[in-house]
């Protein structure tokens, strides 16, 4: 593996933040039909074979299980859609 200095690191960083920023231009150019494949492309490419998207996959799954859990046991105050989306747009205000 190789180890880089500060400096190299600066330059590789400045790049990356160059390229990435030329593909999110690119990208808003799209359709929202090519917006969603690449978007999909891109989440299939987090399917890595070391294994990170099934940790993330696992991490979620574990936090929804808790939530509902808390659910179940009267733990959690629960509201509806209507409520939620109200209480949000007023708390944005």
């Amino acid at each position: 593996m190789k180890v880089f200095t500060i400096q190299e690191f600066k330059i590789i960083l400045t790049s990356m933040n160059s390229t990435l920023e030329s593909i999110e231009q690119a990208a808003k150019l799209l359709t929202l039909r090519e917006k969603a494949v690449l978007a999909h492309s891109l989440l299939r490419e987090l399917e890595r074979p070391d294994g990170l998207y099934e940790d993330v996959n696992r991490e979620w799954t574990e936090l929804a299980e808790a939530r509902l859990d808390a659910y179940l046991e009267g733990e959690m105050e629960v509201i509806d859609g209507d409520e939620a989306m109200k209480r949000l747009r007023e708390s944005l205000k």
